[in-house]
């Protein structure tokens, strides 16, 4: 009799004995923790994109100072 090589089967954290390799992927593959914040960063970064966007284009075509400077004409108006 000859005597086996491996050592004996130890359970892994997160499976249940009976739990099926399938079963296992599935729950693996489609959880949905922390998805949310996933989805928060996305439009974060999304929005912090486009606002980039929008300033480097401003700044390019000198709108920038000419649109402050409107506006703080009409705060400064407003306040006399």
């Amino acid at each position: 009799m000859m005597s086996s090589a491996l050592p004996p089967r130890r359970p892994v954290a997160g499976i249940d004995e009976g739990e099926g390799m399938l079963r296992l992927l599935h729950r693996v593959i489609y959880r949905e923790e922390g998805q949310g914040t996933v989805e928060y960063v996305l439009v974060i970064l999304a929005a912090a994109a486009i606002a980039l966007s929008l300033i480097a284009w401003i700044s390019d075509t000198n709108l920038f100072s000419g649109l402050f400077g409107t506006i703080l004409k009409k705060v400064i108006g407003f306040a006399k």
